[in-house]
């Protein structure tokens, strides 16, 4: 059966909720900014915007996401780079719409505006970071060519997707919510992001 060209292929979505979350010392997939665990507040907003949706996570993890698509890390690559490699082997003829579970002021406003946007011509589509403007690797759209470039770097034991939108040719849009891209890796970040979703 004939593989299907780039601009018939299909957007699935991976949540990466798979780290050891060590400096927020909680699962930080878990933790309820909305009245849900994150991972659950960003599948409903993903949900109407993609084909499928899967869960990257550890097999000692899979409890917690008992009823939903899983997909665990293989033997490529190491942290987010495990996650959608393993993706792409499942489901090799799909682009992956990658999200980190630690954004909790993200909604569908940025995501439908990444999907709308979505060149299948490049190897991404994401936003740029608005403190670092650099690309953001963990809200990005990889097309199948991006995903075998990062496959490549993995084989030479390079496990920075950061790195391979850097130095490859991508669609870098600025998000018109740039703070929704803030993401909480520590206590302090959760508490200040806290604040800032009551303040609103």
């Amino acid at each position: 059966m004939e593989a299907p060209s780039l601009y018939q292929q299909p957007l699935y979505a991976l949540i990466l909720c798979g780290g050891e979350s060590s400096r927020m010392m909680t699962d930080k997939s878990l933790l309820e900014y909305h009245d849900m665990p994150q991972w659950l507040y960003l599948y409903n907003h993903l949900m109407p915007l993609v084909d499928k949706i899967l869960i990257s996570c550890r097999e000692d993890q899979k409890a917690l996401f008992k009823g939903y698509d899983l997909i665990f890390d293989g033997d490529e690559g190491k942290g987010p780079a495990a996650g959608l490699l393993a993706a792409n082997k499942a489901f090799p003829d799909v682009a992956w719409l990658l999200i980190a579970c630690d954004l909790p002021l993200l909604t569908n406003r940025s995501l439908k505006s990444l999907v709308a946007h979505r060149n299948h011509e490049k190897i991404a589509t994401t936003f740029i970071g608005p403190e670092n403007h650099l690309p953001e690797p963990v809200i990005t759209i990889w097309e199948t060519t991006g995903i075998e470039l990062l496959r490549l770097r993995v084989a030479k034991g390079f496990n920075s997707l950061q790195h391979v939108l850097e130095d490859n040719d991508i669609e870098l849009l600025q998000n018109e919510f740039p703070h929704e891209q803030i993401n909480a890796n520590t206590p302090e970040e959760r508490e200040k992001i806290q604040d800032m979703i009551k303040k609103n």
